[in-house]
């Protein structure tokens, strides 16, 4: 389990540091703006969200410049999995049952920062949904669950060593192809 704290960055004292492109998240990653984290480590950091949708919401954030969920490769499924972990934690530590917590990351089209950020949130607030319409659940148009995004990511990178493997055995078969080829040739030059 991995032990909760509540941080601030360290932030600069200055606002003419901060570039008007940059997402909100990224300047706080970077400490151009204060941010008061509930978790944080070389990884990944924790804030509360600033308009919860529930009792608890929390964004997890990678530090890593990722823009959207479908910048995630196959490499990123241990930062995914050490995200939602995290997630739960908090959940525990403020009292809550993390299986009774909703983990999603918004679709590109509905990306409200470009910043990837986890969303983690219990008892949402009487609705039934996270985005104010009463289609249940309807965050599920919007978004997408940890678990079945690094569902896919394991898919593919199943895919990917299951192509491995089958090129190398094709390479060892053609090898052994050219390898009686050659044994042929010098048999009939003998």
């Amino acid at each position: 389990m991995i032990k909760i704290e509540k941080t601030e960055n360290k932030h600069s004292d200055s606002e003419d540091e901060i570039d008007p492109n940059e997402n909100i998240f990224g300047a706080m990653i970077a400490g151009k703006i204060k941010a008061n984290f509930l978790y944080s480590d070389s990884e990944i950091v924790v804030l509360q969200d600033k308009k919860p949708a529930g009792e608890h919401h929390y964004l997890v954030l990678p530090r890593e410049e990722i823009i959207h969920v479908d910048q995630l490769r196959p490499k990123h499924i241990p930062l995914l999995q050490k995200m939602w972990e995290v997630g739960k934690n908090i959940l525990i530590e403020k009292g809550q049952d993390p299986n009774k917590g909703i983990y999603v990351f918004h679709l590109p089209l509905y990306t409200s920062v470009p910043h990837l950020h986890l969303h983690v949130i219990v008892n949402l607030n009487g609705k039934r949904s996270l985005w104010g319409d009463d289609s249940y659940p309807s965050y599920k148009k919007f978004s997408i669950s940890i678990e079945k995004k690094i569902a896919l990511l394991t898919d593919v990178l199943e895919r990917q060593k299951q192509q491995e493997e089958k090129l190398k055995e094709e390479e060892k078969l053609n090898n052994s192809e050219t390898q009686s080829i050659i044994v042929a040739v010098q048999e009939t030059n003998n």
